[in-house]
């Protein structure tokens, strides 16, 4: 089972002044030279955010957390200007930005940084979370790029919750994660919920899952609140009989619009053996029956009693 996200976005101490002096060196640069001084203003200052980046780097942080601040694209790119200055941020593993008023440019700006050659300044990111970001597909076909860069091969979390994304960056990032083998190795977590996901994007990533073999260690993919229906579930189920989506535990598809046929289609590949380690299916609040999701979940616990049968003889 993943860790709880409250758990993986707790609050870090961030030991330095909320208002860090423009006169303070960093390796002899200038705070001044780190940021771009012609960008708008914003309420996040620039030099805030540069102090926390310092703070990770000669600190050890290990989280930065903006979630709920006012950072907007300016601040984000003052945060990128602050990572490639510092070089290295090597302890840095988890960073938040969740519902920070970010959009295209600064998503952009942040998946150049992570494509750097040669190696990104965060090496060691385990978890990015952009949740409740207007930024859309644009932005994640810029992700996909980060992906196919071969530096988030230690990434476990990627949360993209409320982010206007939809078909045509769900395929740019599935065909980036699967462009070649080893890209996304340690990936757990993926969230996509409450976007505009239909069953094209939908298709892609599975597809990338299964005959592609992306994403190997999935174990969490969220789908719920899209327009996802019973092509997708037909997708999921090739994916599965493909040896894919062994280590799914959580896979969340309610309020979509599967019909009683993709539901069926789900509740077959349950019985036949398929997502051995599944615990948590929601396929509620679709065009489907009661009684189809009824029997989704009846094949889910049938399947969970032989799995446990079968691991005490």
């Amino acid at each position: 089972m993943s860790e709880s996200d409250d758990d993986l976005f707790a609050h870090a101490e961030v030991e330095c002044e909320p208002t860090f002096p423009l006169f303070q060196l960093w390796g002899g640069l200038d705070i001044n030279q780190i940021v771009n001084q012609t960008a708008p203003a914003m309420p996040l200052s620039a030099e805030f955010i540069a102090a926390h980046v310092l703070a990770a780097k000669t600190g050890g942080i290990e989280h930065l957390d903006f979630d709920d601040q006012d950072v907007g694209d300016a601040g984000l790119y003052a945060l990128v200007k602050a990572c490639e200055a510092a070089g290295t941020l090597p302890h840095l593993g988890r960073l938040s930005l969740s519902n920070t008023s970010v959009k295209t440019e600064g998503i952009q700006a942040l998946a150049s940084m992570l494509s750097t050659s040669g190696g990104s300044p965060v090496p060691q990111l385990s978890a990015l979370n952009v949740s409740g970001n207007s930024f859309g597909d644009s932005a994640l076909s810029a992700i996909g790029g980060a992906v196919e860069s071969g530096n988030l091969s230690t990434l476990r979390k990627l949360y993209m919750d409320r982010t206007l994304i939809g078909d045509d960056g769900l395929a740019d990032f599935a065909a980036a994660a699967s462009s070649r083998p080893g890209l996304l190795p340690s990936l757990y977590e993926l969230w996509l919920s409450n976007n505009h996901i239909g069953d094209w994007g939908a298709r892609a990533l599975c597809d990338a899952l299964g005959r592609g073999g992306a994403m190997p260690n999935l174990g969490d993919l969220r789908l719920q609140y899209n327009r996802v229906g019973d092509a997708t579930a037909t997708a999921l189920v090739a994916a599965a009989a493909a040896g894919a989506l062994r280590n799914m535990w959580y896979l969340g598809l309610n309020d979509n619009q599967f019909t009683d046929e993709g539901l069926v289609a789900i509740g077959s590949s349950l019985s036949a053996g398929a997502l051995p380690k599944l615990e948590f299916l929601t396929v509620q609040g679709s065009s489907a029956s009661a009684d189809a999701a009824q029997r989704v979940q009846s094949a889910l616990t049938a399947r969970r009693k032989r799995s446990l049968e079968e691991r005490q003889t």
